[in-house]
């Protein structure tokens, strides 16, 4: 994990205590529910969810633990969050969960976590019936950058035909068929072509051409579907500094000179900003968010820079950083 500290190196015995973390997970707030605590140890963090996380958590905490495996890649949880998926969900939260876990497994699991995953979508699929269970698929979907999207518009069709009788005496049955249609006619659609363009990406042979390409997509330049993409781009940007190869990206290593290109990359794109946006408002957001991330990947900014940070300490939150609106002032 990217970082401007050296990691905190893991104990060998019991699961490491990690209050911020245990806020976070377990007693998240409205204000910084988004804001996963930075600077940890991953192995850490890893152990930590491990040991504490169990296959009946809240939903509103599972979702949190998506985002602290996210963010720290802690492919280490996924032989124990696979023993959840057992195929006996007994209710809508049930499937939710499952659903959650296995967009966890997703993300920070190696290809054959992710086949497990994708099979087990097929499962989940079967068995949804609400919006916020195609919801959560959808991201699942979105997760595996390359499942079956038939499979779940097929079961969303089979939700709206029951409801046709209906939606003209209806209200609510309107709603929802209305609801049903969104998901299957346009965020699925968009989630499809969202992975059209991320196996675009992964099939540029050239490192640096490749996190060009990522780095723009995460700063908003040039592409569609960034409710997909941006969060996918930060992910593969990190990544970068694992191996030059996408085939050998698979877990979590520290290889500093890989960090110095994705480095190189946000100041190629820095040089050349003026180039992609012209609004002052927006170009402002990307440079604020090209230099915090050169930092999170332990770059150097100029005192300039700096101060034109420190000017925007409390605002906007930045997925590859270690300050802004909520995190910690640096220091």
């Amino acid at each position: 994990m990217s970082d401007n500290t050296p990691p905190q190196q893991p104990s060998s015995s019991s699961p490491p205590s990690i209050p911020a973390l245990e806020k976070f997970i377990f007693n998240p707030d409205i204000f910084s529910a988004e804001i996963v605590p930075r600077k940890l140890s991953p192995p850490d963090v890893a152990r930590f969810l491990t040991d504490k996380v169990e296959k009946t958590i809240k939903l509103k905490s599972a979702y949190q633990v998506e985002k602290v495996t996210d963010f720290y890649d802690t492919f280490e949880v996924t032989e124990k969050f696979k023993q959840f998926l057992d195929g006996k969900e007994a209710n809508e939260e049930d499937v939710r969960r499952s659903t959650v876990f296995a967009r966890i497994i997703a993300k920070v699991g190696k290809p054959e976590d992710r086949d497990f995953a994708r099979q087990y979508y097929a499962h989940l699929v079967k068995q949804a019936n609400t919006k916020p269970e195609f919801e959560d698929l959808l991201k699942l979907y979105d997760a595996l950058d390359g499942g079956d999207a038939n499979i779940l518009r097929d079961r969303i069709v089979i939700k709206m035909k029951a409801l046709e009788p209906r939606i003209k005496d209806d209200y609510q049955a309107s709603v929802e068929y209305n609801e049903f249609e969104e998901i299957r006619g346009y965020k699925l659609v968009r989630a499809e072509q969202a992975n059209k363009t991320k196996d675009n990406i992964l099939k540029l042979a050239d490192r640096n051409q490749r996190i060009d390409e990522e780095v723009k997509m995460y700063l908003s330049i040039g592409y569609g579907y960034l409710e997909f993409l941006q969060p996918w781009a930060a992910r593969r940007i990190r990544r970068e500094t694992y191996s030059a190869e996408v085939q050998q990206q698979l877990t979590r290593v520290d290889q500093p000179p890989l960090n110095e290109g994705v480095v190189k990359a946000f100041r190629r794109i820095l040089e050349i900003l003026g180039q992609f946006i012209t609004r002052a408002g927006e170009k402002e957001t990307a440079r604020i968010r090209s230099l915090r991330a050169i930092l999170f990947f332990n770059g150097k900014v100029t005192e300039e820079e700096r101060e034109f940070l420190n000017q925007f300490t409390g605002e906007q939150t930045d997925i590859l950083s270690n300050e802004g609106t909520m995190l910690p002032k640096p220091s």
